[in-house]
C-alpha cells in the first residue's frame, strides 16, 4: 500500500514538474494601432520620400533658400513657395518618423528625434495654414488641410475635430487622399464612436489602401469584432470572424521591418488574448506564428504552445519547441532551466516510446555542454545516466532478433560514447561490436571504415578476412553485386564504387584471379575509366584466354567498341579473338568474331572515308567487299569504295567498282547516285562507252529524276559524236516529251529528232519531230521555217509541186528578218523555179514549123517567166540558195539558147520577113548571153563572199572554171553547151540529196 502511494505520488510529482509555469515572459497590448501614420501618408509625397542623410540635407538646403525668398515673394510665386515649404517639411516628418521607427537606416545623429519630429510637423502645419489662407484653389487648400489635420489627429487629442475638418474638404481631394479620409474616419468611428459604422467605412476602402494601411484596418476590425474597447477590454459579445482578420493582418505583415512586425504581433496577440479570456488555448491561436518567428517577442508564445503540447503529452513537439528556444536564447538566464526541462521531457518520451536514441543524444549533448562543470551535481547525474544507457543499447543492438530502430539506437549511442566518453580499455571491444551493429543496421560506410582500420592493425589471414568483410559492406554501399555484373549495371554512387575499386585492387594483388579482375574492369567502366579496364582485360586475355570471363570480357569490349564507333579497336579485338579462338559473349548472347570484323571493316572504312583518309578507307573497304560477299552491306561498301578510289585518283578502279556495283546489285538504294557518279567520272577520262552505259541506264530507270534532263543532253551529244543516231534521236524524243524541260529546249529537241531522222533514220520519225515542233513552236518563226523546209524537201522528193507551193505560201507569211525563214523560202522558190525551168528544154523540127516567128516569141516568153522565178529566189535577201539559183538560171539560159538556135525560118520566104526573124533571134540570143553572164557573175560573187553552202560553192566554182565562151553559141554548126546536160542532172541530184537523205 505504501509502495502504491509512493508510485502515485511520484507520478503526480513528475506531472507537476512537467507542467511548470512558463520560463520566458510574454508581453502584448492592443491599445495603439500599429502603422496608422504610414497608412495616412500622401502617396505623391511617398514617391519622393527622403531615403538617406544626403536627401535630408538637400531638402534642408532647399527649405532655407525658399524661406529666405518667401518674405519678398508675391502672387503665384508666394503660393508656390508656401506649397513647396509645407510639403518639404511634411516629407522630412515622414523621414524622421521612419528613422525613429527603424524603417530607415541612417548614419547621422538626429537626436533628440522626437523634438525634431515635433518641429518639422509644426512648420509643415504652419505653412499649410498659410497656403490655405492665400490660395484660391480648393484642391490646393484641401490638400494642405489634409496634411494639417492628419498631423493633428496623430499628435493631439483633437481627433474628432480633425476628422470633421477633413470631411469638409474631402470632396476636393484626389482619389488617393479621399479614400484615406474615409479610412481615417472609419478608424475614428470604430475606436471612439460607432464600431459598426467604423468597420463598414474601413471595409469600403481597405482594398485600395497600401499594405500597412490594410494591416492597420484589419487589426482594428478584428479588435472591434472581438468586442474590445479602446483599452482592450471586452465590452460586448465576440464575433468569431475576428480571427480571420487577425490571420490576414499577420500574413500581410510577414515582410515588414522588425519593429513594425513586433508592433503587429503585440497588437494581434493582445486582441486574441483579450477576446478569448480564460478560454484561450495556445494550441488554437488564430494566426501563423511562423510569420513572427524571427521576433524575440514570439519566444514567450512558443514556450506557451510547448506547455500546451506537454499537457496533451505530445512530448516530441514540446521538445522541438524548447530546443528552438534553447538555441535562440543562448546566453540568457533562461537557458539552464530550459535545458533541464528538455532533459525531463526526453526522459518522459524515452520511457513512453521505448527507444533510447533521442535520450542518448540529449544526454551526450548536455554532458558535453556541462563538461566544464564536472563537480556539479547536474553533470554527475547526466554522466551516470549516459553510461547506463550505452550498456543497455549495446546489448539490444547485438541481439540476433531486434528491430532496426533498436539497432540504430545502439549504433548511435555506442559511437557517441566511443568518441567522447569511452576509456582506452573499452575502445577495441566497442569498435568490433559497433562494426557488427553498423553492418546489421545497414550503415555499411561506418562498418567499412572500422573494418579497414582493423585490417591495418591485423596481419596475415585475419587481415585478409577484415578486407573481405570491408568489401562485403562496401558492395552494399556501392550497390554492387557479389558476382561480376556482366549484363550491365546502372551508374550510381560513384564515390562508393571508387572506394570499392580500390579495395578490389588490393585483393587482386593477392589473388590474381579473373573473377576479381572482372569486378575491377566493370567498376572502372562504371566510373568512366573504360580505357583502363579494356587495357587490363586485353593484357589478361593475351596471357590467360581460357574460361568464361575472357569470353564475357571480349564480348563486352566488342559491343562497347561498336557502340562507341571505335572501329579500329573493334578490328584489332576481332582479329585477336579469331586468333585465340575466343567466342565473344554479351548479355547471354554469343557473337561471331568474324561478323564483328565485318562491322569493323565496313564502318571503319566509312569513317576513314568521312575523314578524307582515302588510302586506308580503300584498304578496309576492299577487304570487306572481297571477303564478305553475302553481307547485305556489300553494295554500300562498293559505293563508298568507288568514291574513295575516285578521291584518291584511282580512276579506272573507281569506274570498275561502280560497274561491279550496278551490275551485281542492280536495284540497290545507291544505284541512282552510282550511275550518276559513273557517268560523271567517265567523262573526263574519255570513257565514252562507260559514260553511255551509266547514263543510259540512269535515264532508263530514273526518267523522272531531276538530273535526268542534264544526263539526256550529255547522252545526246555522245550518241551524235559516235554516230549512234538512233539512240540520239530517242534521247531527244524523250527530252521533247518531258514537261520539266524548258519549252525552248523541248522545241529544239523535237527539231533535233526531225533533223537526225531526216538525215539518218526514217521519214515517219522525222515527221513525228515536225509535228511536235508545230505543237510547241507555232510562235517560233525560226522553228517553223525549219519544219517547212523539211516538208518542202519531202514534197519535192515526191514531185508534189502543189504542196511545195502551199508551203512556199506559208513560209512567205513568216518574218523574213530571220535567216532560217529566208533560207526556207528561197529553197521552196528554187525548187519551183527549177521544176519550171524544165519547160525551156525543147527540140524543134524546122520543116514542121508553120510560124517560126511565133515559136521564137513563145520560147522567149517562157524563158522570161522562168527567169522571174529564179530572180524571186534572190529577191528575198541573203540566203544560201541565191547562188545555186543564179547558177541554174545560167544553165536554163543555155537550154533556151539551144532551143532558140534550133529555130530557123525558110530562106525562101520574103526577105523582109526573114530579116525581121533573124534580127529578133539575134536580139534574144544577145539578151540570153547577158543574162547568163550576169547570173554566173552573181553566183560566183555570192560564193566568194561565203553566202552559200560548201557543196553549192564547189559546184558554182567548177561550173565557172569549165564554162566555154558564150560566143560559141553563135555558130549554127553545133551546140557547145550540150556537154552541160550531165551537169544539170547532177545539180538536180545534189539538190535532191540536200533535200533529203538518200537512205529514205
Amino acid at each position: 500500500m505504501q509502495r502504491l502511494v509512493f508510485l502515485l505520488f511520484s507520478l503526480f510529482a513528475s506531472e507537476m514538474v512537467l507542467a511548470q509555469r512558463p520560463i520566458v515572459p510574454l508581453n502584448y497590448s492592443s491599445r495603439y494601432v500599429p502603422m496608422l501614420d504610414e497608412s495616412l501618408r500622401d502617396p505623391m509625397l511617398v514617391k519622393n520620400l527622403v531615403r538617406d542623410d544626403l536627401g535630408f540635407e538637400h531638402i534642408m538646403q532647399d527649405i532655407n533658400l525658399q524661406r529666405q525668398e518667401l518674405p519678398t515673394a508675391r502672387g503665384l510665386r508666394r503660393l508656390e513657395l508656401l506649397e513647396s515649404l509645407y510639403l518639404k517639411y511634411q516629407n522630412l516628418s515622414y523621414f524622421l518618423i521612419d528613422v525613429k521607427e527603424g524603417r530607415t537606416t541612417v548614419t547621422a545623429n538626429y537626436s533628440p528625434i522626437d523634438s525634431k519630429i515635433t518641429n518639422v510637423q509644426k512648420n509643415a502645419n504652419y505653412y499649410a495654414v498659410e497656403l490655405a489662407r492665400f490660395t484660391k484653389s480648393n484642391t490646393q487648400r484641401a490638400r494642405a488641410f489634409y496634411h494639417l489635420y492628419t498631423n493633428r489627429y496623430l499628435t493631439s487629442s483633437a481627433k474628432g475635430s480633425s476628422v470633421r475638418s477633413l470631411k469638409k474638404v474631402q470632396n476636393h481631394l484626389n482619389g488617393y487622399l479621399k479614400r484615406r479620409v474615409t479610412f481615417l474616419e472609419g478608424m475614428y468611428m470604430a475606436e471612439y464612436k460607432n464600431p459598426d459604422k467604423g468597420i463598414k467605412l474601413i471595409r469600403s476602402v481597405i482594398g485600395s489602401m497600401p499594405v500597412r494601411g490594410g494591416i492597420s484596418g484589419r487589426l482594428v476590425i478584428a479588435k472591434k469584432l472581438a468586442g474590445l474597447n479602446l483599452r482592450g477590454r471586452r465590452v460586448r459579445k465576440t464575433d468569431s470572424s475576428y480571427r480571420k482578420y487577425l490571420a490576414a493582418a499577420a500574413y500581410r505583415s510577414r515582410n515588414l521591418g522588425r519593429k513594425e512586425k513586433s508592433a503587429v504581433f503585440s497588437y494581434t496577440l493582445g486582441v486574441w488574448r483579450s477576446a478569448e479570456g480564460r478560454n484561450a488555448s495556445w494550441a488554437s491561436y488564430p494566426f501563423k506564428i511562423s510569420h513572427f518567428s524571427d521576433l524575440p517577442e514570439s519566444y514567450g508564445m512558443i514556450e506557451r504552445i510547448a506547455i500546451s503540447d506537454m499537457k496533451s503529452k505530445d512530448y516530441r513537439k514540446a521538445i522541438s519547441k524548447y530546443s528552438v528556444l534553447s538555441n535562440k536564447l543562448a546566453g540568457s538566464p533562461y537557458v539552464e532551466k530550459i535545458d533541464m526541462r528538455i532533459i525531463n521531457l526526453y526522459e518522459k518520451r524515452y520511457s513512453h516510446h521505448k527507444t533510447g536514441i533521442a535520450m542518448q543524444k540529449i544526454l551526450a549533448q548536455y554532458q558535453t555542454k556541462y563538461s566544464k562543470q564536472e563537480s556539479s551535481k547536474n553533470y554527475r547525474t547526466i554522466r551516470a545516466k549516459h553510461a547506463q544507457l550505452i550498456n543497455r543499447e549495446l546489448a539490444k543492438g547485438l541481439r540476433t532478433k531486434t528491430t532496426a530502430n533498436v539497432r540504430n539506437a545502439a549504433i548511435a549511442a555506442a559511437y557517441r560514447y566511443l568518441q567522447k566518453f569511452a576509456s582506452d580499455g573499452e575502445k577495441i571491444t566497442i569498435e568490433s561490436k559497433i562494426a557488427k551493429i553498423y553492418a546489421r543496421a545497414g550503415q555499411h560506410q561506418k562498418a567499412v571504415k572500422i573494418y579497414m582500420a582493423l585490417k591495418d592493425k591485423a596481419s596475415g589471414k585475419q587481415s585478409f578476412n577484415f578486407l573481405n568483410l570491408a568489401i562485403a559492406s562496401q558492395r552494399t554501399l556501392a550497390h554492387w553485386p557479389a558476382a561480376a555484373p556482366w549484363n550491365g549495371i546502372n551508374k550510381a554512387r560513384p564515390q562508393n564504387r571508387t572506394t570499392l575499386l580500390a579495395m578490389m585492387e588490393l585483393k587482386y594483388q593477392s589473388t590474381q584471379a579473373w573473377a576479381d579482375l572482372a569486378h575491377i574492369g566493370l567498376l572502372k567502366i562504371n566510373l568512366n575509366r573504360g580505357p583502363e579496364a579494356f587495357s587490363d582485360w586485353l593484357a589478361k586475355i593475351k596471357t590467360n584466354p581460357k574460361g568464361r570471363h575472357p569470353q564475357l570480357a571480349t564480348g563486352f569490349m566488342a559491343l562497347a567498341y561498336k557502340g562507341a564507333k571505335q572501329w579500329q579497336s573493334l578490328e584489332d579485338l576481332s582479329r585477336l579473338a579469331m586468333e585465340l579462338r575466343i567466342t565473344p559473349k554479351f548479355k547471354g548472347k554469343t557473337y561471331s568474331a568474324y561478323i564483328l570484323l565485318a562491322d569493323a571493316l565496313f564502318f571503319g572504312g566509312k569513317e576513314l572515308f568521312a575523314k578524307n583518309d582515302w588510302q586506308n578507307a580503300i584498304a578496309k573497304l576492299k577487304e570487306f567487299t572481297d571477303i564478305y560477299v553475302k553481307d547485305r552491306r556489300r553494295a554500300e561498301g562498293f559505293f563508298v569504295l568507288a568514291q574513295a578510289y575516285h578521291n584518291n585518283a584511282n580512276h579506272p578502279e573507281s569506274i570498275e567498282t561502280l560497274m561491279t556495283l550496278v551490275n551485281t546489285y542492280p536495284n540497290n538504294s545507291m544505284e541512282q547516285q552510282a550511275l550518276l557518279f559513273g557517268g560523271e567520272w567517265s567523262i573526263p577520262m574519255a570513257y565514252e562507252e562507260q559514260t553511255i552505259f551509266f547514263y543510259q541506264r540512269f535515264v532508263n530507270k530514273y526518267p523522272h529524276n531531276r538530273k535526268t534532263l542534264e544526263v539526256r543532253r550529255i547522252l545526246a551529244d555522245l550518241y551524235i559524236g559516235r554516230e549512234i543516231y538512233g539512240y540520239a534521236a530517242r534521247i531527244y524524243q524523250d527530252q521533247s516529251k518531258d514537261n520539266r524541260v524548258p519549252p525552248e529546249e523541248r522545241l529544239r529537241a523535237a527539231l533535233a529528232v526531225m533533223d537526225i531522222e531526216a538525215r539518218h533514220g526514217e521519214v515517219r520519225h522525222a515527221k513525228w519531230g515536225a509535228r511536235q515542233v508545230k505543237k510547241m513552236g507555232s510562235h517560233d518563226h525560226d522553228a517553223m521555217a525549219t519544219v517547212y523546209s523539211f516538208e518542202t524537201k519531202i514534197a519535192a522528193r515526191g514531185n508534189n509541186l502543189k504542196e511545195v507551193r502551199r508551203l512556199e505560201s506559208k513560209i512567205n507569211r513568216l518574218s523574213l528578218n530571220q535567216r532560217s525563214v529566208r533560207e526556207a523560202l528561197a529553197q521552196a522558190r528554187l525548187i519551183l523555179a527549177q521544176a519550171d525551168s524544165k519547160r525551156t528544154k525543147a527540140e524543134f523540127f524546122n520543116l514542121g514549123l508553120t510560124d517560126p516567128q511565133k515559136v521564137l516569141d513563145k520560147q522567149y516568153a517562157l524563158f522570161s517567166d522562168v527567169k522571174k522565178k529564179f530572180d524571186a529566189v534572190c529577191e528575198i535577201g541573203e540566203s544560201s540558195f541565191c547562188a545555186p539559183a543564179m547558177m541554174i538560171l545560167s544553165e536554163t539560159t543555155k537550154n533556151t539558147l539551144t532551143a532558140i538556135e534550133d529555130i530557123s525560118i525558110p530562106q525562101t520566104l520574103d526577105e523582109s520577113i526573114v530579116s525581121k526573124f533573124e534580127e529578133r533571134k539575134l536580139g534574144i540570143i544577145a539578151y540570153l548571153d547577158k543574162v547568163s553572164r550576169e547570173a554566173d557573175a552573181q553566183a560566183l560573187g555570192i560564193t566568194e563572199e561565203g553566202q552559200t553552202t560548201p557543196d553549192w560553192s564547189r559546184e558554182v566554182q567548177w561550173t565557172n572554171d569549165e564554162q566555154l565562151e558564150f560566143d560559141q553559141t553563135n555558130s549554127t554548126a553545133g551546140n557547145g553547151f550540150v556537154q552541160w546536160s550531165p551537169v544539170m542532172e547532177k545539180a538536180s541530184d545534189d539538190f535532191g540529196a540536200d533535200v533529203g537523205d538518200s537512205s529514205w
